[in-house]
């Protein structure tokens, strides 16, 4: 994944494209590994991944993040934009029922490239939008840019 925001990042510098990041992490998922065995999480995030990648596009990039946490770089796309996925990604999870789990829900960090980013700057703007949208308790969609 970072060769993919290294990449997309000197092509927006280049070019003037837009570029988001998105951080998402699932919520509850530290407690559901307290009380499901470790094959019912692993399938968990399987059906998961599964549900992302049947609904983003081919130029976009999904990829795990940390353990717990999965990442979406969405080339040629503008925060909106990137915020009308995390909505629709909300819509899909709140339509379906994992096997053994249930329902689940997201938290979402969201940021576009600027001018003056770094990859690092970047990145770690991205994280901090899922900080602050972990602290408002789940399924929130939190957006930081750098104005």
């Amino acid at each position: 994944l970072q060769e993919h925001i290294d990449h997309e990042v000197n092509r927006y510098k280049r070019y003037h494209t837009e570029l988001t990041l998105m951080i998402f992490e699932m919520n509850t998922l530290k407690n559901l590994t307290n009380i499901f065995p470790a094959e019912v999480i692993v399938n968990l995030k399987k059906d998961f991944i599964q549900i992302i990648k049947r609904n983003i596009r081919d130029t976009d990039i999904l990829s795990k993040w940390t353990n717990d946490q999965f990442a979406l770089l969405l080339p040629d796309v503008d925060f909106r934009s990137g915020q009308g996925v995390a909505k629709k990604i909300q819509a899909l999870l709140e339509e379906h029922k994992f096997t053994r789990v249930g329902k689940i829900s997201c938290s979402f960090g969201i940021t576009s490239v600027s001018p003056k980013d770094t990859t690092g700057t970047f990145r770690a703007r991205c994280e901090s939008a899922l900080a602050l949208a972990n602290s408002r308790e789940g399924n929130a969609i939190e957006v930081k840019l750098l104005v």
